[in-house]
């Protein structure tokens, strides 16, 4: 198989974070970086920089998943980059807890603010009221759009739906 080690970064400032993928262009590995769903530490170059790019520092062939993690990890001791985790390192436990607390100690009030702006009360109201709103199913029962999802897996649904045909 045919992977990529790469690395994304900024005219902007110093900050690296290295990766790879076996996608097949790294234009699609961006992307996902870039999503709002993207929980780890490319994030903070996205929310720092405007301008990052990716930028291809080895194709590796590979035969196992391993051996492209392996060359990552490779990257990742070489450069100085902003990744949480080392590809391929191993730690004991007792160093993850210093390192979590570490962080923690140094981000707490980051990480609250982040918290605060993924559960937006806003948000959550529109959810309530999306959810109770009473729709028609295609069987011809009345029910709240919540409920939509096990209503179509239920014994009655499919019991409508042959008298409806």
């Amino acid at each position: 198989m045919k992977g990529y080690v790469y690395k994304l970064w900024s005219l902007e400032g110093d900050d690296i974070y290295i990766g790879s993928t076996k996608e097949k262009y790294l234009s699609s590995r961006l992307s996902h970086h870039k999503s709002k769903f993207n929980k780890c530490r490319s994030r903070e170059l996205f929310e720092k920089y405007q301008d990052v790019k990716i930028e291809c520092l080895e194709v590796v062939e590979f035969n196992d998943i391993v051996e492209l993690r392996a060359k990552e990890g490779e990257y990742q001791r070489k450069l100085k980059c902003i990744n949480y985790q080392i590809a391929n390192h191993t730690r004991t436990q007792k160093e993850d807890q210093e390192k979590c607390k570490k962080y923690y100690y140094k981000n707490h009030e980051k990480m609250k603010e982040r918290a605060r702006k993924d559960h937006c009360p806003e948000n959550n109201e529109r959810h309530k009221l999306w959810s109770k709103e009473l729709i028609t199913c295609v069987c011809g029962c009345k029910l709240a759009q919540g409920s939509l999802y096990l209503h179509l897996k239920t014994n009655k649904h499919f019991k409508m739906l042959e008298l409806v045909k």
